[in-house]
């Protein structure tokens, strides 16, 4: 019998980190568009505030969070407390950030 040996590298790239936060993130926004009762075909607007390691994630990976999302404008800030206080507050893959929708 021949042995055969697999060898695999199990560190996580930052191009991986970058799109599991992206994918994480995307899924959060499609909780809340459900919660909100839009419709699977509403187009939205959304604004992203966020920690520097999310929000690089987001612009690195802004069509496909677009696409995902169905979002038609996505803005992007630096997380304050005092900024739109009634979007959620979500953890995603423990970054912090803040995320508010509204149809287009």
């Amino acid at each position: 019998s021949h042995g055969i040996m697999v060898a695999l590298d199990t560190e996580m790239s930052e191009m991986l980190q970058m799109m599991g936060l992206s994918r994480e993130l995307v899924s959060r926004i499609q909780a809340m568009r459900r919660d909100s009762g839009l419709d699977i075909t509403d187009r939205i607007r959304l604004r992203i505030e966020g920690t520097e390691k999310l929000l690089e994630a987001v612009q690195r990976n802004d069509a496909y969070i677009r696409d995902e999302t169905l979002a038609t404008a996505l803005e992007l800030a630096p997380l304050d407390s005092e900024a739109n206080p009634t979007a959620g507050t979500e953890t995603v893959n423990g970054e912090i950030c803040r995320i508010g929708l509204d149809k287009s």
